[in-house]
C-alpha cells in the first residue's frame, strides 16, 4: 500500500503579518531643455516652404506653387485671412520676398540658418518702421502729419545698421571678474572682491553673415524696403476706408405651433 508523504508544515503555516511594501513608481525621465528659436519662423517650416530639408530638394514630390508656399508661410507666421487685411497681406508679401531673395541669391546665403537670419532682421526693421510711438532720432523735414508718430527714415537706417552689425561682427568674449592672484600681481588692493552677479540668459544668437552677404543684404533692403518706406508707413497709419450700406431685410416669424390635442397618431409603417 502506497504511503502518502505528510504535508509540509509550511503549507498550513499562517501567513506572517508584516508591512506590505508598496511598489515604487518609476522616476519620470527629465524633459529635454527646449532652446527658444531665435528666428521668425522655425527651421522646419522653412524646409516645408522651399522643400529644402537637409539642404537637398525633395525629388519625390512635385515643387509647390507660389500660392502654396505663401499659404505655408502664413501658417508659420500664424496669420489667418491675410487677403481680407491689406496690412497683413503687405507684411506676408514682404516676408516672402525676403525669403525668396535670400534663398535665390547666387553664391550667398548657402546656409538655411543665414536665410532665416536675414528674414528675422528684415522683420525686426519692418515692425520698428511701422510701429507707432517709436522714438525717432533726429527730425525729418519731409514728414507728413499722418507719419509724425512713426520713426524717421534716418532712425530706421540707424536701427538697421545696428542689427546688421550684430550679425556681421563676432560678439566680444565674456568679461571675467579679476581673481585674487591677478590682483596680487598688479597691485595690492584693500577693497574686497565682490562676487559678480549672474548675467541674464540671452536668447540664442543668430547666424553670422560674411562681408559679401551683408553687402548683398544691404543692397536688397535699400532697393526695396527703404525705397518704399513711406508707403509702408502710410499703409499702417491711415485709417482704412469703410463703406456702410443700409439694406432692408424682411424677417418673418414662424407661425405658432398647433396644440397637442389636435395632433393625430400616425400608423407604423
Amino acid at each position: 500500500m502506497a504511503k502518502h508523504a505528510p504535508p509540509h508544515p509550511a503549507a498550513h503555516a499562517a501567513p506572517k503579518e508584516g508591512k506590505v511594501e508598496e511598489p515604487v513608481p518609476p522616476t519620470p525621465a527629465p524633459e529635454p531643455e527646449t532652446t527658444p528659436c531665435p528666428y521668425l519662423i522655425p527651421l522646419d517650416a522653412f524646409h516645408q516652404i522651399f522643400d529644402a530639408s537637409s539642404g537637398n530638394a525633395n525629388v519625390d514630390r512635385a515643387p509647390l506653387s507660389t500660392a502654396a508656399r505663401v499659404q505655408l508661410l502664413q501658417e508659420a507666421l500664424g496669420v489667418q485671412h491675410a487677403d481680407a487685411n491689406p496690412r497683413t497681406a503687405a507684411w506676408v508679401e514682404f516676408c516672402f520676398g525676403v525669403l525668396c531673395f535670400a534663398r535665390d541669391e547666387p553664391a550667398c546665403f548657402e546656409s538655411n540658418e543665414k536665410v532665416l537670419t536675414v528674414l528675422t532682421i528684415a522683420n525686426y526693421i519692418f515692425q520698428f518702421t511701422t510701429a507707432k510711438g517709436a522714438t525717432a532720432e533726429g527730425d525729418d523735414n519731409d514728414a507728413s502729419p499722418s507719419t509724425l508718430s512713426l520713426p524717421s527714415v534716418q532712425s530706421c537706417y540707424n536701427k538697421f545698421r545696428e542689427r546688421v552689425r550684430e550679425v556681421s561682427c563676432p560678439p566680444p568674449p565674456p568679461h571675467s571678474p579679476p581673481t585674487a592672484s591677478s590682483q596680487d600681481d598688479t597691485h595690492a588692493s584693500s577693497d574686497p572682491v565682490l562676487p559678480s552677479s549672474p548675467s541674464p540668459q540671452l536668447p540664442p544668437p543668430l547666424a553670422q553673415l560674411s562681408t559679401s552677404e551683408v553687402a548683398s543684404f544691404v543692397t536688397f533692403m535699400s532697393a526695396t524696403f527703404f525705397r518704399h518706406l513711406r508707403a509702408y508707413q502710410f499703409l499702417f497709419t491711415r485709417t482704412q476706408a469703410s463703406v456702410t450700406r443700409e439694406v432692408d431685410v424682411h424677417i418673418e416669424t414662424p407661425f405658432p405651433p398647433p396644440p397637442l390635442a389636435a395632433a393625430t397618431l400616425l400608423p407604423d409603417p
